[in-house]
C-alpha cells in the first residue's frame, strides 16, 4: 500500500490515536504483527507509552508502511471511534476495515447477486471441487465497477489471495497474449501458497487473440492446482469469449435493489442505535437520493450509483449523526 505524506499535526493525530487504543506493550505489538513486522525490531525493548508510539509511526513513515500500520490498527480495534476518525481521514474507503457494524457497508457487495451465483456454481460446482484454473468473462468494464469486482472477489477467497489488483491489459502491439502469459505463468510459486487474480482488459483485442491467451494459459496450467488461478477477462460488448470461459452477467441495478441493501443496512446499524428506526423508513430516503443522482433518463447508471454509494459510505462512516440529518434534508 501507498504510505502517507503527513504533516506534523497529522503525525501527532495518528500517535494519539494509537496510544489511546493499544497503551499496553502486548496490544501494540499485535497490532506490528499484522504488518509482518515484529514491534522489538521496529521500536527496542527500552520504549513505553507515547515514546514507543512515537518511535512507530516514525520508523513506518520512514519505511512507507505507515498506510499498514492504520489498516493493522483498525483491524485490531474496527469499532474504535478515535482510530475509524482517523482512518477516515487518512484511509482510502477501498482501505477502511468494516467493523462489525458496518459489515455490510461495502459498496463491493452491492446487488451482484446474479453475478455471485455465478461465481460460486463454476468455482464450487460440488463439495469437494478441486483448486484450478478458473476463467471468467465479462462485457462490463468500467473503472470502478473493475475494482469493486476485484473486491468482491478478494472477499470471496479471504486473506488467501494475492494482490495482484493492477489488471492488465491484452493488447495486438502493446502488450500481446505472449506477454500475459509470461506474467501469468510467473507466479507458479507464489500460487503454491496463495489463491492468484489477473483481471485483464481485452477491449483492444479481437476473440481470437483472447482465445490465444486462454489457451496458452490453460496449458501451463492443466489440471488440479494447489491455489486457484483465477483470470477475468472484460472484453466490451464481446459477442463471446473461449470455450470454458464462463461468462458472468454485467451489473444492472434498479430501484427495489437499492432499497432493500440500505434497508437491510440500516437494520444493522438499528441494533446498536435505536436513531436507526424504522430502518425501511430511512432506506427510502437513501435509496431515493441515490436514485435521484444516479437515474439517466433511462436507468440507473451503474458508475454513478457506485460512486454515490462510496461517498454516502464515508459519510456514514465519518459522523453518523450528521448523516442521518442530511437524509433528513
Amino acid at each position: 500500500m501507498p504510505s502517507l505524506d503527513l504533516k506534523g499535526p497529522q503525525q501527532k493525530q495518528i500517535e494519539a490515536a494509537l496510544l489511546a487504543a493499544f497503551p499496553g506493550q502486548i496490544a501494540l505489538e499485535r497490532v506490528v504483527n499484522r504488518t509482518n513486522r515484529k514491534l522489538s525490531d521496529v521500536v527496542g525493548d527500552q520504549l513505553a507509552g507515547l515514546d514507543r508510539v512515537f518511535k512507530l509511526v516514525e520508523a513506518a513513515q520512514a519505511g512507507g508502511w505507515t498506510t499498514d500500520l492504520l489498516v493493522a490498527a483498525l483491524k485490531e480495534q474496527p469499532d474504535n471511534p478515535q482510530l475509524r476518525a482517523v482512518g477516515t481521514q487518512f484511509l482510502s474507503i477501498d482501505q477502511m476495515p468494516s467493523g462489525p457494524a458496518f459489515d455490510s457497508a461495502e459498496p463491493s457487495r452491492f446487488d451482484l447477486t446474479d453475478l455471485e451465483q455465478a461465481f460460486w456454481e463454476t468455482v464450487q460446482p460440488a463439495p469437494n471441487a478441486a483448486r484450478r484454473l478458473v476463467g471468467f468473462g465479462i462485457t462490463y468494464s468500467d473503472d470502478t465497477f473493475v475494482r469493486l469486482l476485484r473486491k468482491r472477489i478478494a472477499g470471496y477467497l479471504g486473506p488467501d489471495l494475492t494482490e495482484n489488483w493492477d489488471p492488465y491489459e491484452l493488447h495486438p502491439k502493446r502488450s500481446p497474449a505472449a506477454f500475459l502469459v509470461k506474467k501469468i505463468v510467473g507466479v507458479k510459486d507464489k500460487l503454491r501458497a496463495k489463491h492468484n487474480l489477473f483481471v485483464v482488459r481485452a477491449d483492444a483485442a479481437n476473440a481470437a487473440e483472447v482465445g490465444e491467451l486462454w489457451q496458452a494459459v490453460s496449458d501451463a496450467y492443466p489440471g488440479v492446482l494447489e491455489n486457484f488461478l483465477m483470470i477475468v477477462i472484460l472484453q466490451q460488448d464481446a459477442a463471446e469469449f473461449p470455450a470454458k470461459v464462463v461468462r458472468l452477467p454485467s451489473p444492472s441495478f434498479k430501484y427495489p435493489h437499492l432499497v432493500a441493501w440500505t434497508t437491510q443496512l440500516f437494520a444493522g446499524l438499528a441494533t446498536a442505535d435505536p436513531a436507526w428506526n424504522p430502518p425501511d423508513a430511512w432506506g427510502v430516503r437513501w435509496s431515493k437520493r441515490i436514485y435521484d443522482d444516479a437515474f439517466d433518463g433511462n436507468a440507473l447508471d451503474i458508475r454513478s450509483v457506485y460512486d454515490a454509494l462510496e461517498a454516502d459510505l464515508k459519510a456514514l462512516r465519518a459522523n453518523a449523526a450528521a448523516f442521518r440529518e442530511s437524509l433528513q434534508d
